[in-house]
Parts: C-alpha cells; sequence; structure tokens
C-alpha cells in the first residue's frame, strides 16, 4: 500500500499487472496531489500541482523511475 500524502505512481499504461509494495513513487509534495499532466510537447515532462500551494516538473528519464524521486526539476511557489 502506498503511505504519505503527496505521492505519485508513474507506470506504463500497457503493464497490466499487480502493483507491489515497493513501486518507485514520486514523493515531492508536502500535501494531497490535486491534480498531474504530461507535457505533449515533451514526452518526459510530468506537471503536478498540490494543496501544499506549490506546482512541480518531473522529468522522468526513458525507462521510467527506478527508484523514488524525491527532487523536481523545477519548483513553483504559492500557486
Amino acid at each position: 500500500m502506498w503511505h504519505g500524502n503527496g505521492t505519485i505512481a508513474v507506470f506504463p499504461s500497457y503493464d497490466f499487472k499487480r502493483f507491489e509494495n515497493d513501486l518507485p513513487l514520486i514523493k515531492g509534495h508536502k500535501g494531497g496531489v490535486t491534480d498531474c499532466a504530461w507535457s505533449p510537447f515533451a514526452d518526459q515532462l510530468l506537471a503536478s500541482s498540490s494543496e501544499d500551494a506549490t506546482a512541480k516538473l518531473w522529468i522522468i528519464k526513458e525507462g521510467g523511475l527506478k527508484g523514488h524521486m524525491m527532487n523536481s526539476a523545477c519548483d513553483l511557489v504559492g500557486h
């Protein structure tokens, strides 16, 4: 089970299986995640927003996450 308020899971949409407890997560927000969206122009760029009044940009490397991601590429505070 995923624990934590500000986590995002990223996984291939074609990989239908049961998720393990050690699924790599994006853990950068301090509040609940309110939205996230992939960039229509850069396949590996994910934007997320949270109740902690931040929006963050994440760069997901080719091949997906290998471990938990804690540091975003960019933080927009007060949004």
